[in-house]
């Protein structure tokens, strides 16, 4: 589906690739923090696109987490 927007677009195949790459290794990247905590702010162990606030976490704690 992005495939078919970046060509509506006329945005080329190569600047496709990349981003597709790009979100791979996002994925891999974030799925080794599942867990990792700071203070009171923990990336889920489940879905590591979520944090979870475990024991009232600071706002500096969450963004230095992020």
């Amino acid at each position: 589906m992005l495939q078919k927007i970046y060509e509506d677009l006329g945005i080329s195949s190569e600047v496709y690739a990349l981003g597709e790459s790009i979100l791979k290794e996002l994925k891999y990247n974030s799925s080794k923090l599942k867990g990792y905590s700071i203070g009171g702010a923990e990336v889920s162990q489940k879905h590591a696109g979520f944090i979870i606030n475990k024991n009232k976490a600071t706002t500096k704690e969450i963004l230095d987490l992020i």
